[in-house]
């Protein structure tokens, strides 16, 4: 979350960014969030446990943003890139 293609008003310029993982092992070590204004994202938030992250946002910008899932093996997928534009 957000919806892709969805306009969000961000609240003190901060989003919530939400999302499920899934493994086959059911052996999740971490997640990677890419986020930014350019597609594909390539800064790397943060490194996390949790399924969600805030991030700080401008106003009148389209963001895009991806999750690396990594397992206790390292194998790794990465997800479909979201957008989103705040008003």
């Amino acid at each position: 979350m957000p919806a892709v293609g969805a306009t969000v008003v961000a609240a003190s310029n901060k989003v919530t960014l939400s999302w499920q993982g899934a493994d086959v092992d059911n052996d999740i070590r971490d997640y990677e969030v890419f986020f930014g204004t350019v597609t594909p994202p390539t800064t790397s938030l943060n490194v996390t446990a949790d399924t969600f992250l805030e991030v700080d946002v401008t106003a009148n910008t389209i963001y895009y943003w991806r999750v690396k899932t990594t397992d206790e093996e390292t194998n790794s997928s990465i997800s479909e890139i979201f957008e989103f534009k705040v008003n």
